[in-house]
């Protein structure tokens, strides 16, 4: 994923972002099986510019039948009003 030109603020010495995250699952045919918007919200503060930002999102599937499926994450600068999507597919088997 990448986002060209995060918009910077900055407090005194500090420079930060401020960046959240919207999570969907869409199923086999395309459609939109789930949606939560502002599954996380990330504000980075420091000293230094920040060239890269690495995040780990647990996202719990339980309830979610069998099947084939597209998860994305959209990461968006609320500073920039601007986003970028990543996400796997992934498949739910049965449960055994």
């Amino acid at each position: 994923m990448c986002i060209r030109g995060f918009r910077l603020w900055r407090q005194r010495w500090l420079l930060g972002h401020d960046v959240a995250l919207d999570l969907f699952i869409f199923d086999a045919a395309d459609e939109l099986a789930f949606k939560q918007f502002d599954f996380g919200v990330i504000a980075l503060k420091s000293r230094v510019r920040n060239r890269e930002i690495t995040f780990l999102a647990s996202v719990d599937l339980e309830g979610l039948p069998a099947g084939t499926y597209q998860l994305e994450i959209e990461m968006r600068d609320l500073n920039k009003k601007q986003g970028d999507v990543v996400g796997p597919p992934f498949t739910m088997a049965p449960p055994s």
